[in-house]
């Protein structure tokens, strides 16, 4: 499947792995073991050894276990509603019709590249919360967020309310290569039934490059502006930087970029900090959270989830502190994880991150045959929380 790192802006990461987000390309997907059921194998994963005070939330990881739309995808990205209301926002996901029971079929493919689960309130965590929907998308749910001529997919990510519109992020592309990004400013609608069509809006100098992609966050601040928050790939996609441009939210249209002085309407690769393979930004608790994570396609090596903060959006930032460690494997072989997202609606209790795993794990023979299944849990995002005091907020 097609692994989001390339909206996390890592390229370069991408050249190197062999296995990815589509289901029919990936040489590491894998059938489950005989007898092995999903709860036995989310025990597994919760058995394993963490050196942090953060735990896994499985009331989060359950949402997304669900049987009906969408029923296996990544991303998940949130966007809380004014009205209490949260989109998760997914991609690249597979439609209920590929389930066999509790399993996906492995010659099964990916029905559409992105959707939208409306939550209704944020302390409401059932896997049966509705899908937006609009008359003419696929299966009535699917590509909430068009295609661009030319291209294959569109991967929407973070998002904000503003007055009686949501503007979304969303990076646009073939295979594996984002060839450009845009917002996408959908009207908002009391229902499910979002049926009036987004408008793409392409900011200057953020929209017709794709250098930097400006996926890693969106923050709405009292001063009028949304700060948005981009990386770039470097050392092959191990580590990247991290820039923030800004719009006012009376014109989303335009955008200036920070130049390590000022705000110029030149995009500038000026980065406000270095950081790991894959970002998310948000406010919490009054400071700017940044999430960071290990490169999760090696079989070996640090995988850590990490986190600092920062007062202003172009900081400085606090010291790189490790909160999770992820262990997880499927079929004995470490788990390929990426995406991680900052969720600053969810902090009862602690911060909700979550990350996203994938079917590829080291050493993993291909899901074949007729009639063939997998474990949908392994191409669902997870949720961990982490105390605010671990964060040090």
């Amino acid at each position: 499947m097609k692994k989001l790192l390339i909206i996390n802006a890592l390229a370069s990461l991408l050249l190197m792995q062999s296995c990815k987000k589509d289901g029919t390309l990936s040489s590491g997907t894998s059938e489950p073991l005989s007898g092995e059921t999903s709860q036995s194998i989310t025990k597994a994963w919760m058995d394993q050894p963490i050196t942090t005070s953060a735990w896994v939330d499985q009331t989060v990881t359950n949402f997304f276990k669900r049987t009906t739309g969408s029923v296996a995808f990544d991303q998940g990205s949130s966007i809380p509603l004014s009205d209490g209301r949260v989109l998760w926002v997914t991609q690249d996901a597979y439609y209920q019709g590929s389930l066999s029971g509790n399993y996906l079929y492995c010659n099964h493919t990916i029905a559409y590249s992105n959707s939208i689960i409306i939550q209704p309130t944020k302390t409401n965590w059932s896997s049966a919360a509705p899908m937006m929907t609009r008359t003419g998308a696929v299966n009535n749910i699917g590509n909430m967020i068009p295609k661009q001529p030319g291209t294959t997919w569109t991967w929407p990510g973070a998002g904000v309310e503003i007055g009686n519109y949501v503007y979304i992020y969303a990076a646009e592309g073939n295979g594996l290569n984002p060839t450009n990004q845009a917002l996408y400013k959908l009207t908002k609608s009391t229902g499910t039934a979002w049926n009036t069509a987004p408008v793409r809006i392409t900011p200057n100098n953020m929209s017709g490059q794709v250098e930097a992609l400006y996926s890693a966050g969106m923050v709405k601040e009292a001063d009028g502006y949304v700060y948005c928050f981009g990386q770039k790939g470097t050392n092959f996609g191990y580590n990247s930087e991290v820039y923030v441009a800004r719009f006012h939210q009376s014109n989303p249209s335009v955008w200036t970029y920070w130049d390590g002085f000022v705000w110029n309407t030149n995009r500038c690769t000026c980065a406000v900090t270095t950081s790991l393979a894959s970002n998310s930004v948000a406010k919490v608790n009054g400071k700017y959270v940044l999430c960071t994570i290990t490169s999760g396609y090696n079989c070996d090596g640090n995988r850590g989830v990490y986190t600092s903060f920062s007062s202003s959006p172009t900081g400085p930032w606090s010291p790189r502190k490790l909160v999770y460690t992820i262990n997880e494997t499927f079929n004995d072989g470490r788990i390929r994880y990426y995406t991680p997202i900052i969720h600053p609606e969810s902090t009862a209790g602690g911060l909700l991150i979550t990350y996203c795993v994938n079917f590829g794990a080291c050493g993993q023979a291909e899901c074949t045959g007729t009639g063939a299944t997998r474990d949908p849990n392994f191409y669902r995002p997870r949720g961990i929380t982490v105390p605010l005091s671990e964060i040090g907020i």
